[in-house]
C-alpha cells in the first residue's frame, strides 16, 4: 500500500512539473527558430549592447551561485529531460513572479549550445554592465599584464576573491575574462569581483596612490624582504615574457620568489597564490 501511495505522490509532482512548465516556459524545436539563432550568437562571442554584454553561464552550481549573489537570471534555458528535476522544478516556481524568461530546447538543439558532457544542462544568459574606471586607484587591486591561459585567468581571479582582492586589471593583451573556459576555472569568483577589461596599465599606474609591486623572476629582491600589511598592488605578466619593461620601471618595486632548483619561473596562478597567501600570513602574524 505504502509503495503505491508514493507512486501516485511522485505522479502528481510530475503532472505539477508539466503544468508549471506549459504555462512559464516556451518549447524552442527547429534549429530555424529565431530566438535559437539569436542564443548560438550569443554563446559563440560575447555579445554587446551598449555598456552591458549578454555572458553564458552553464552548469547548476554556477547557475545557483549567480542566483545567490546577484538575484535571478534574464534568461534561463534547458534540455527537454532536464526541467523534471527538483531543483529545475524549484527555480521555475521560483521564477514565476520574476522577469526571467525560461525556454525549454529539444536535447539535440541544446547540446549544440553547451560544453557540458555530464550532468543536468541548463545555462542562464545575464547581462554584465561593462565597467569604467575613470579614477584614482586608492584600493588593493591586481593588475595582469598579457595573461593568455584561461586556466590561469580563471584560476588567479578564484585565488583574488578568496583573499578578497576585489579589483582586477586586465590589459589589452589579456584573455576575455568572461570567456566560457575562463568563468569555469573561476568557479563563481566572477561574481564577487570587479574586472576591467582592455586597461592601459601605464596610464593606469600613474593614477594609483598606493605602493606597486611587479613580480620579476630574475630580481635580486625577495618577496620576503616587504612589508605587505597595507594595502598595495599587485602587478603580474605573461607567462612567458613576464610583466614588460615599462610597465616594471614604472611599478615602485620588483621582487622574486625564491627557488630551490633552477625552474625557469613560477606559474603566474601560482605565484598570484603565494603573494596573497604570504600578505594574508603577514596580516594575521602582526
Amino acid at each position: 500500500m505504502l509503495h503505491l501511495f508514493i507512486e501516485k505522490l511522485l505522479n502528481l509532482f510530475q503532472e505539477c512539473c508539466k503544468k508549471i512548465d506549459i504555462m512559464l516556459t516556451k518549447n524552442i524545436i527547429s534549429k530555424n527558430n529565431l530566438l535559437f539563432k539569436d542564443l548560438k550568437k550569443i554563446v559563440n562571442r560575447n555579445q554587446f549592447k551598449g555598456n552591458f554584454r549578454k555572458i553564458k553561464i552553464e552548469g547548476i552550481n554556477l547557475c545557483k551561485q549567480w542566483m545567490e549573489e546577484k538575484g535571478n537570471p534574464d534568461l534561463c534555458i534547458f534540455e527537454e529531460s532536464a526541467y523534471k528535476n527538483n531543483f529545475l522544478a524549484k527555480m521555475i516556481k521560483d521564477f514565476q513572479n520574476s522577469d526571467t524568461k525560461c525556454f525549454k530546447l529539444k536535447n539535440n538543439l541544446f547540446k549544440t549550445l553547451t560544453d557540458t558532457k555530464n550532468g543536468i544542462n541548463i545555462f542562464f544568459i545575464i547581462n554584465m554592465p561593462v565597467k569604467i574606471f575613470n579614477e584614482k586607484l586608492k584600493e588593493e587591486a591586481i593588475m595582469l599584464d598579457g595573461i593568455q591561459d584561461p586556466g590561469n585567468l580563471g584560476s588567479i581571479l578564484r585565488t583574488s576573491a578568496l583573499f578578497g582582492v576585489k579589483k582586477i586589471f586586465c590589459s589589452n593583451e589579456t584573455a576575455n575574462a568572461w570567456s566560457q573556459k575562463v568563468i569555469r576555472a573561476g568557479s563563481g569568483a566572477h561574481f564577487f569581483l570587479d574586472i576591467y577589461e582592455n586597461i592601459d596599465l601605464s596610464e593606469l599606474l600613474l593614477k594609483t596612490e598606493l605602493p606597486v609591486f611587479a613580480t620579476c623572476p630574475h630580481s635580486k629582491n625577495s618577496i620576503y624582504d616587504f612589508d605587505f600589511k597595507k594595502p598595495n598592488i599587485w602587478l603580474f605578466g605573461n607567462e612567458g615574457n613576464g610583466i614588460s619593461k615599462k610597465l616594471v620601471e614604472k611599478s615602485n618595486y620588483s621582487f622574486a620568489i625564491p627557488k630551490r632548483f633552477n625552474i625557469e619561473s613560477i606559474n603566474v596562478a601560482a605565484c598570484v597564490a603565494i603573494c596573497l597567501f604570504e600578505k594574508q600570513r603577514q596580516k594575521m602574524s602582526k
